[in-house]
């Protein structure tokens, strides 16, 4: 409770409740993530606009920014080409269609560059974004193991019998086994970074049964990619844990 006992509105608090709300709106729906997302956006370019041209770029921001470069230079050659050959479809799918999905997609680009400046000048609160997304990747597994057990999940859905999957939260949207091991992995870090080291013993203990959890929760959702990518990101751990 202490986290949360000096909470206060700032710009500080602000931007991290605003992250912190992705992994639940996730779970939310794909409106509730678009908000979140352009809140973040919209919220970092009013505040901090000036810092993208002081922004020093790494050279992965420069990966980046030529793939959403070529991701818009892709887009509007492919209407052009549409538009000079083929101006019955062109017309019927609406002009500039592929180059104004493009351009949406560069909103990816900007929520990145704004995470970046708002790390470098340490506003960020990485505390309660890590103990949120553990949360909810639980929570996540114990759906689908109530799912799995009762034939419905918390929010009334149910399972599908054509389908060897189970959605949890999600429905008909099998996507819980990505869910649990993109916000799961957080978990790894959470103990040993925010939490005190005195008592090893018992927080390996602790991440041992998370992560269990979270293992059985990604094979009973029916996700074979996401289970190798969360057994991938265990060995990099242990690897980087034993240097």
């Amino acid at each position: 409770m202490k986290l949360f006992s000096k909470f206060s509105l700032n710009k500080e608090n602000y931007f991290t409740l605003l992250l912190s709300l992705i992994p639940i709106s996730f779970i939310a729906g794909n409106m509730i993530i678009n908000i979140n997302i352009l809140l973040l956006i919209f919220s970092g370019l009013i505040f901090f606009f000036k810092d993208f041209f002081k922004l020093k770029y790494f050279f992965l921001d420069k990966i980046l920014l030529n793939y959403f470069s070529l991701i818009l230079l892709v887009g509007i050659y492919n209407d052009i080409y549409l538009y000079l050959n083929f101006n019955d479809f062109y017309q019927n799918r609406s002009p500039f269609f592929t180059s104004t999905k493009s351009l949406l997609f560069c909103r990816f680009l900007l929520l990145y560059l704004i995470i970046r400046i708002l790390i470098s000048r340490n506003i960020l609160n990485f505390k309660i974004f890590f103990l949120i997304s553990s949360f909810c990747a639980l929570f996540v597994c114990i759906d689908i193991f109530f799912q799995l057990i009762t034939g419905r999940d918390f929010f009334g859905y149910g399972v599908d019998s054509r389908f060897r999957k189970l959605g949890g939260p999600f429905g008909d949207e099998y996507i819980a086994g990505g869910y649990i091991q993109r916000f799961s992995i957080f978990s790894l870090f959470l103990i040993p970074a925010f939490f005190s080291a005195k008592n090893n013993s018992k927080n390996n203990l602790i991440i041992a049964i998370l992560f269990l959890i979270f293992f059985v929760g990604i094979v009973f959702s029916g996700n074979r990619m996401p289970l190798i990518m969360f057994l991938l990101s265990l060995l990099l751990y242990f690897i980087f844990e034993i240097k």
